[in-house]
């Protein structure tokens, strides 16, 4: 439905579901619909005569939108592999060998997988495209070898210069430190440590707890 408002602009009215209305001047008609999906709301139509040429942001918009649609399972849900950083495997394998459970058949194929992120030059990041992490790669180099990594192989030298040049595993965080005393490398004096009394105050804060 078309409206005229009393500032002499045409808005275009929208019911979407049984509550929620959708305004937007008839300017923008073009550039909701590629957002809202024609398929999915029978109310608004495309063939309009005379319609001007998309702009680039709408051809975007339009791009992205087919694009992912083309991703939707036919039952009607989105399914994708879970990304993150490194330490999501090398954790995971820090803490199996902690736990005793280093049997676990997935643990090779997770290796493989962290071998795969490791970078060119031998350290490992926190995203895509990021500088090499201290602490991440501590862990990955401590979480290959025990895996069985050759400590002599080509990526875990790679692996050991990056570590000296960020400053060496003296210097990464407090996680990083819990796990290698987890696992006898260093004492547990090397980790911060937080009296169990603190939480015995009136209102202790989120910073004292974490």
């Amino acid at each position: 439905m078309v409206l005229h408002s009393d500032q002499g602009a045409d808005v275009a009215v929208f019911f979407v579901g049984q509550r929620d209305t959708l305004i937007v001047p008839t300017s923008s008609r073009r550039t909701s619909t590629s957002l809202l999906g024609s398929s999915k709301l029978g109310a608004i139509s495309e063939s309009r005569p005379h319609a001007p040429p998309a702009s680039a942001v709408e051809r975007s918009l339009n791009l992205a939108r087919q694009a992912l649609l083309a991703k939707q399972d036919p039952a009607g849900y989105w399914a994708a592999e879970l990304q993150g950083d490194s330490i999501l495997e090398s954790e995971y394998i820090l803490l199996k060998f902690i736990l005793s459970q280093e049997d676990d058949p997935h643990l090779p194929l997770i290796a493989n997988y962290l071998r795969r992120l490791q970078q060119p030059d031998g350290g490992w990041n926190m995203f895509p495209g990021g500088a090499n992490d201290l602490s991440g790669t501590v862990k990955g180099y401590f979480a290959l070898k025990l895996m069985g990594d050759d400590p002599d192989a080509p990526h875990m030298r790679q692996a050991r210069e990056v570590i000296r040049a960020l400053g060496g595993a003296e210097n990464c965080n407090s996680f990083t430190k819990f796990y290698l005393a987890a696992l006898g490398q260093v004492s547990y004096d090397t980790c911060p440590s937080i009296p169990p009394e603190i939480m015995t105050k009136e209102r202790p804060t989120a910073a004292m707890i974490t």
